[in-house]
């Protein structure tokens, strides 16, 4: 190991996750600063975590349903936690067919772009189960050296089932000399290591792409970092339609927007006009909703987003080419040229709308399509039922002829 690679700092980051508070430090701060005491919490964990959604003790501190200021009881009702939410998503996604199909990034990308969808540049890929000359593969250490030395920079990398941004960096420069790589950050790391880290973190699956410049009007708010939107849509039986949206805008100079990021942002958009909200800059009791970014100091609220209605549209077409998927949610970056389809995920993050809107899912939208997706699933299981009848008194008059032969 050279000395380079050891003075150097992780090439693929670990999540940079925001400090939440612990439930005893909770109880005494609701009670003081919102003059909710702490005998009132407690009937209410009982009554939305042991009972209702079953939310956990953390969810509903995070979600700061504590503040009756901002929710009524009934609007209190409306929210879910991570349980209940992967229970609704999974039911949705259920009759779904093609949900794998999203899981691969690269996939994806390639079905999405050969049907006419601007989407992501993938250029190199280290392992997957691709085939040969679909895509630069590379195999080695060397290999990745000499795709470094004839890249053309910046350039973006992440592991091919990435999650929460896990493992994503931007490289802005390569030298030959050194075998070094600069990332977006300042920090020099050597190929050596980015090597090993792809190798022992992601089991030597992971992905390169051309950089995604934002549209000039989100680079101006942000100063760096591509900001993405998560665009949630919804089929209740009549064909998609948009649930919620709301933008992850980076700060404190990530590449990556995931809002579980310390210094990122996450804010609701409205679904017709595509302003922004005030932006929140983490769950919980010290999250606060900033008008304007705190680091470039632009503004957030009021703003609307540039190809707001192309990206509906885009959101609404890529959900029907998947039919019978009843929930997705969308990551769409917007360039200067329009949006570019990022990724689908057929996990939408159902409690990041709810922070970002301040509103709980459980709506008409969405028991609608939860209502459609068991009147699906009821009509399969008349059709099985259907199947077995037939084919049981095909058995028996199969079963009645052969003894009548007998006889005969």
């Amino acid at each position: 190991m050279t000395e380079a690679t050891k003075a150097s700092p992780a090439a693929l980051d670990e999540v940079a996750a925001k400090q939440q508070l612990q439930f005893a430090e909770l109880l005494p701060r609701v009670a003081d600063e919102y003059g909710k005491s702490v005998g009132t919490q407690l009937k209410e964990l009982l009554s939305y975590c042991v009972r209702g959604n079953k939310l956990s003790a953390d969810e509903y501190y995070h979600m700061r349903l504590f503040d009756d200021a901002t929710y009524s009881p009934e609007e209190k009702k409306r929210f879910v936690g991570l349980r209940k939410s992967r229970a609704i998503w999974s039911n949705l996604m259920s009759v779904n067919k093609f949900v794998g199909t999203v899981a691969d990034k690269l996939a994806y990308e390639k079905m999405m772009g050969g049907f006419g969808f601007a989407v992501t540049e993938t250029i190199a890929i280290a392992g997957g189960h691709y085939p040969e000359g679909s895509i630069e593969k590379l195999k080695s250490l060397e290999q990745c050296v000499s795709f470094m030395e004839n890249a053309a920079f910046p350039v973006f990398g992440k592991p091919i089932n990435s999650y929460q941004s896990l493992g994503s960096a931007r490289f802005d420069g390569f030298d030959k000399a050194t075998r070094s790589l600069t990332l977006a950050n300042g920090n020099v790391i050597s190929c050596e290591q980015l090597w090993q880290e792809i190798e022992t973190k992601f089991h030597g699956d992971y992905l390169f792409q051309t950089c995604i410049d934002p549209h000039p009007a989100l680079a101006a708010i942000c100063g760096g970092g591509l900001p993405t939107v998560r665009v949630v849509t919804l089929d209740a039986g009549e064909g998609p339609e948009l649930f919620r949206s709301c933008i992850k805008l980076t700060g404190s100079g990530n590449v990556a927007d995931n809002f579980w990021r310390s210094g990122n942002l996450l804010a609701p958009i409205d679904s017709e006009t595509g302003r922004m909200g005030a932006a929140l800059t983490q769950m919980g009791i010290d999250g606060e909703y900033l008008n304007e970014h705190p680091v470039t100091g632009a503004a957030i609220d009021g703003v609307e987003l540039p190809h707001w209605p192309a990206i509906v549209e885009m959101a609404l077409n890529a959900h029907r080419m998947m039919p019978r998927a009843l929930i997705f949610g969308f990551d769409i970056a917007i360039s200067s040229d329009g949006p570019l389809l990022v990724e689908a995920n057929s996990d939408p993050h159902l409690i990041m709308l709810q922070i970002a809107h301040r509103k709980g899912v459980l709506d008409e939208k969405m028991l609608a399509a939860m209502n459609y997706a068991e009147q699906i699933k009821a009509g399969h299981m008349v059709e099985v039922k259907k199947t077995f009848a037939k084919e049981a008194a095909e058995a028996k008059s199969e079963i009645k002829q052969a003894v009548s032969s007998k006889v005969a």
